[in-house]
């Protein structure tokens, strides 16, 4: 790396760049990598973000989120994984009227645009419930491509859904990830019933 672009790299990704350089020059090309080198990756990964990392190491980025999965952050949305990190910056919109379950990404973005007014690629987390009740969509924009999660219940359906006269409804994060957890922001018991 040359001293510009370590401007804007933290330090420890640095460091770790120079270690993979080395075991990079001693070895023959495309040689595996170790796996001290590796969890030292995923430590960076859990601090700093999958790109952030893997692309400063020219790491697999793929590789290095099978290897994060597992070890969720506590603000993540219920079982999701790293693959929508609601932290209490975000941004999060409630659509209010259900939608076809079957939609994907594209529709989703289309219900976005057209029916709640907002351009989904600003990193605003956006919530669907399927027209059942027994699922609900995350729809967010990385920066890279969308994320689409969802969480469908085994049994009975989600009961409580915010109102509002607007197609959307602003919510808190913690408001987001109880939605997301089957949880009230109202009340402090599940919402889910058969």
């Amino acid at each position: 790396m040359n001293d510009k672009s370590n401007l804007s790299v933290p330090e420890p990704i640095v460091q770790l760049q120079r270690q993979l350089d080395q075991f990079r020059s001693a070895q023959p090309h495309r040689a595996k990598i170790p796996e001290g080198l590796w969890q030292a990756a995923v430590e960076l990964a859990r601090q700093h973000g999958l790109y952030a990392v893997a692309h400063p190491l020219r790491l697999d980025y793929e590789g290095l989120k099978r290897r994060l999965e597992g070890v969720e952050p506590a603000s993540c949305v219920a079982g999701s994984g790293a693959m929508i990190h609601i932290t209490a910056q975000m941004r999060v919109l409630v659509a209010i009227e259900a939608v076809d379950g079957r939609k994907g990404i594209d529709s989703l973005v289309r219900v976005c645009q057209e029916k709640l007014s907002e351009d989904p690629i600003t990193g605003c987390v956006f919530v669907f419930r399927s027209r059942r009740g027994t699922s609900i969509r995350l729809l967010s924009y990385d920066g890279q491509g969308y994320w689409l999660a969802q969480k469908r219940l085994s049994q009975g359906r989600f009961r409580w859904w915010p109102e509002s006269n607007s197609p959307a409804k602003a919510l808190e994060s913690y408001e987001a990830q109880l939605l997301a957890g089957g949880r009230s922001a109202r009340k402090t018991s599940y919402i889910y019933a058969r």
